[in-house]
């Protein structure tokens, strides 16, 4: 007998890569790199950097290294469905 399925990354076979469920959400740790966003977003990374330096993307500067607040993410992910 089947239980209920556990996992909670499903594979997108147009992409090649995984997609971030809800369930998800609270796996990915506070603050994000950049690989990590760009996972999320299921974007390359170089979309992500583009979108930063647009203004699109909320980010926290450390030095030179950018990195994401999970929460700031997931708003605008969610208002990105408007």
């Amino acid at each position: 007998m089947e239980g209920p399925a556990t996992t909670t990354r499903q594979r997108d076979p147009d992409v090649g890569g995984t997609a971030t469920t809800p369930d998800d959400v609270h796996d990915l740790p506070m603050v994000l790199r950049v690989s990590e966003v760009a996972e999320v977003l299921r974007v390359d990374p170089d979309t992500v950097y583009s979108m930063v330096h647009r203004g699109e993307l909320p980010v926290i500067r450390v030095g030179r290294v950018f990195r994401f607040s999970r929460d700031q993410l997931m708003q605008f992910v969610e208002g990105s469905h408007a």
